[in-house]
């Protein structure tokens, strides 16, 4: 199990509950690599602001916390997160 748990991650039903509505955009994307201390800080930066944008954040948004976010937005910052791993 030790082996496949860094390579599951979770979607939640509620993104709005689920998401940490003190941590910006970008914190809460790459926190999955911090837990895991995988990458150092410009590392983890670079790999969550791709993923924001390819799951339609902009830029200028990765600063915003988690409630500013739309319903549609806080799931794809979900589904951003469990693909950064």
């Amino acid at each position: 199990m030790r082996e496949v748990r860094p390579q599951i991650q979770l979607v939640f039903q509620d993104p709005a509950r689920s998401l940490n509505p003190r941590f910006s955009a970008l914190e809460i994307v790459s926190e999955p690599l911090i837990v895991q201390g995988r990458l150092n800080k410009q590392e983890r930066e670079a790999r969550g602001r791709a993923l924001l944008a390819q799951v339609g954040i902009p830029q200028e948004k990765e600063s915003q916390k988690a409630d500013e976010f739309s319903g549609g937005q806080r799931q794809r910052l979900a589904i951003a997160r469990a693909l950064v791993a």
